[in-house]
């Protein structure tokens, strides 16, 4: 059981880590660091941020609704997942991307993806984040120990990224992980790095060309 003293040592801590990560940070200024093009940026946002929340529990999921409104500023993605329960991602006609998240009798929260959230210094790219279906992480986490599986499983949840906003950078630089910025996603530096090397012992999760 931690004691109060040792739990504010401990944050204390975590807040002084947090400040030294941050002073690393080198930041995108513009959407075109992130992004070839508009095409690129659009196709990544519909992917890996509202598909894979569409999807997030199964691609068959009836209860999952999946809309989209034309609007002036930039149409807007809804995803309901259960009544009363939706979130929207609009694209903005200048990149930014407004997140909100919709919940009854509570006022609608909202969360900016822009491009300086996140490092940029960094060789990873998009392919590098790519993860086996959940059927072959299964078969490869049942034939190791359970601390090895334990580890990775948080591993590969750690893979599937966070949307870039300042939220999700404050709480990756708490725990203690670099904000890595790819796409509108960010990852755990040490989850993208352990990848790379997890492809040498598992050739079967390398990304499919």
């Amino acid at each position: 059981m931690t004691t109060p003293e040792e739990f504010r040592t401990e944050n204390e801590q975590r807040i002084v880590r947090a400040g030294e990560l941050r002073s690393t940070i080198v930041r995108a200024q513009s959407w075109g660091q992130l992004f070839a093009s508009s095409e690129e940026a659009q196709a990544d946002l519909q992917k890996n941020l509202i598909d894979a929340w569409r999807f997030y529990y199964k691609k068959d999921d009836p209860s999952v609704k999946y809309t989209v409104e034309p609007h002036p500023d930039g149409d807007i993605h809804r995803v309901i997942m259960n009544k009363g329960h939706d979130t929207t991602y609009q694209r903005l006609h200048n990149g930014n991307v407004v997140l909100t998240f919709h919940s009854p009798n509570k006022p609608p929260d909202v969360k900016m993806i822009i491009p300086s959230i996140g490092n940029i210094d960094h060789p990873f790219a998009a392919s590098d984040v790519v993860i086996p279906d959940d059927d072959v992480i299964d078969s490869i986490l049942s034939g190791l120990e359970s601390i090895t599986a334990a580890r990775l499983t948080l591993l590969f949840s750690h893979l599937k990224g966070k949307p870039a906003t300042q939220g999700w950078e404050d709480t990756m630089l708490y725990n203690g992980y670099l904000p890595e910025r790819i796409g509108h996603r960010l990852f755990p530096h040490y989850a993208v790095e352990e990848l790379a090397k997890l492809r040498e012992q598992f050739p079967q999760i390398a990304p499919k060309p």
